[in-house]
């Protein structure tokens, strides 16, 4: 029976949370656009690299800040907090992140749990049948 779920465990970590890894990976980078767009969006486009340099930073900053909001650390960000819809966004995604993506993980891991335990039973019968078969052949006369 550990080797089963030793296999399931295997299972959740690469499957289920890899896979739970690129869809927390796209949303996060889905809002910190759009939360990058409503602060850093020039009015002009600017000639030179400077401004694309800094909204790089500010992107990246925005980033972080947004895998941390999902991880519940409500500190004080570095964006204006006059901007109402700058933190509404900030509070959907929080909220998304936390309660929705997290039900997601543990829906996809229950599913890969009663999957592979209903496999089970053939994991392990057959060794077992295999060593009584063997025993009964010892102990015959």
């Amino acid at each position: 029976i550990t080797d089963a779920l030793a296999s399931i465990m295997f299972t959740m970590v690469f499957d289920d949370i890899l896979k739970f890894a690129v869809v927390y990976f796209v949303v996060t980078l889905g809002f910190t656009f759009s939360m990058s767009i409503l602060i850093d969006y020039p009015v002009e486009l600017p000639a030179d690299s400077t401004r694309a340099g800094f909204m790089w930073h500010h992107f990246c900053t925005n980033f972080n800040d947004m895998i941390w909001t999902s991880l519940a650390k409500l500190d004080e960000k570095w964006y204006p907090k006059d901007n109402f819809l700058v933190s509404l966004l900030d509070f959907v995604f929080g909220v998304f992140a936390c309660i929705l993506l997290l039900n997601f993980l543990i829906a996809m891991m229950a599913r890969t749990f009663q999957l592979l335990t209903e496999d089970t039973w053939k994991t392990w019968i057959f060794p077992f049948a295999y060593n009584v078969l063997r025993y009964e052949t010892m102990l015959a006369p």
